[in-house]
């Protein structure tokens, strides 16, 4: 009588079926850790405050500037080495300084922080940072502009807030804000 032996473990189905199942969990979560650590969220820019339970988007400075009736023109040098505002405002409002925000709509790499100072009357100039990722600033963006009304007597004075999607070409005009009627 022969008795045949038994096959080692690694002969039969089973066990690589079950350590292939393992491996391949293992390969997915590695995966799903790498996709969220190199994947990050972009952070949510504008002024939000907690009120109560949920979470509201403060529009004080944009109603602001609609009541002052604020306006702005934007240019982008065709060179790409100055973006230069013209801000449209009743004379005694253009502060001496603004903060201009440009959002690219899907690339975070590509938006911009810049502080333009007044140099001549309404106009505003901010050095524009030379090419990033290989390209210039042209395309469509969300454009906020930030500035504050003069101080009076007893207060600080006032943040306004001029945004609006625009399309940005270069050496072209990109209007911000309904226009002003009255003539200065």
């Amino acid at each position: 009588m022969s008795t045949a032996a038994p096959l080692p473990w690694y002969r039969h189905f089973w066990p690589w079926f079950v350590l292939g199942l393992l491996g391949i969990s293992v390969t997915g979560s590695l995966t799903t850790v790498y996709i969220a650590v190199s994947g990050r969220d972009p952070e949510v820019r504008g002024t939000w405050s907690r009120d109560a339970k949920a979470v509201v988007l403060d529009d004080a400075a944009e109603r602001l500037a609609r009541s002052l009736a604020l306006s702005a023109a934007l240019v982008v040098a065709v060179d790409h080495e100055r973006l230069d505002v013209t801000l449209d405002a009743a004379p005694g409002l253009a502060p001496e300084s603004i903060a201009i925000l440009l959002v690219h709509p899907t690339l975070a790499g590509r938006d911009l922080e810049l502080v333009a100072t007044r140099t001549e009357g309404h106009l505003y100039t901010a050095a524009l940072p030379p090419t990033f990722e290989g390209r210039s600033v042209q395309g469509r963006y969300q454009v906020s502009i930030r500035g504050r009304t003069a101080p009076v007597a007893g207060s600080d004075g006032e943040d306004w807030k001029l945004a609006a999607p625009i399309e940005i070409v270069p050496g072209e005009p990109a209007r911000i804000g309904s226009p002003r009627s009255d003539p200065r």
